[in-house]
């Protein structure tokens, strides 16, 4: 579907809003698009947080929203060897306040964790959290995080509403 000179658009400013034909905005519309929008079928590269993209394919403006994802897991050290454990990459873990955490495990000769280091740090964990890696039949093995950060996440929104059922310009 594409936009018709004699349609309706809602614009919302400070609390209050009203009817426009598109034809009336046409002009500060594509004075917009062309100074401070990306249009095209795939997303902008690196956006910042409000950058707008306009997809014609789709009929969609796209806002770039971003978050802070907080206790990603940096560091950890061993709290507890355990036995039967066999050196690997990306093992879950179990316990702590978050969610996602994997973990490459290196071992001594006799099955006990002897060391490791985070592949994937997960979000939610807080500092001092202990975890449980699982693996197999292994057991008693136990982790400690010791360190956590932020980091900003972002994703591409559609900014738009149903304009069915919207007051009158006053």
């Amino acid at each position: 579907m594409t936009i018709q000179s004699n349609d309706l658009l809602y614009i919302s400013r400070g609390g209050s809003g009203f009817k426009t034909e598109y034809s009336t905005i046409k002009g500060d519309i594509l004075n917009e698009i062309h100074s401070g929008c990306h249009v095209g079928d795939t997303a902008p590269a690196d956006p910042y947080e409000g950058d707008l993209w306009w997809n014609p394919d789709l009929q969609e403006m796209r806002v770039w929203v971003t978050s802070l994802t907080e206790g990603i897991v940096t560091t950890l050290g061993v709290r507890s060897g355990g036995s039967g454990y066999s050196a690997a990459e990306g093992v879950p873990v179990e316990g702590g306040h978050g969610d996602g955490l994997t973990v490459k495990l290196n071992v001594d000769g006799f099955g006990q964790i002897s060391s490791a280091q985070v592949t994937t740090g997960g979000h939610g964990y807080k500092s001092g959290d202990v975890v449980i890696p699982v693996q197999g039949a292994a057991s008693f093995g136990s982790l400690q995080i010791t360190s956590v950060n932020s980091a900003p996440t972002g994703s591409w929104q559609v900014a738009g509403y149903n304009l069915s059922n919207l007051p009158e310009a006053t």
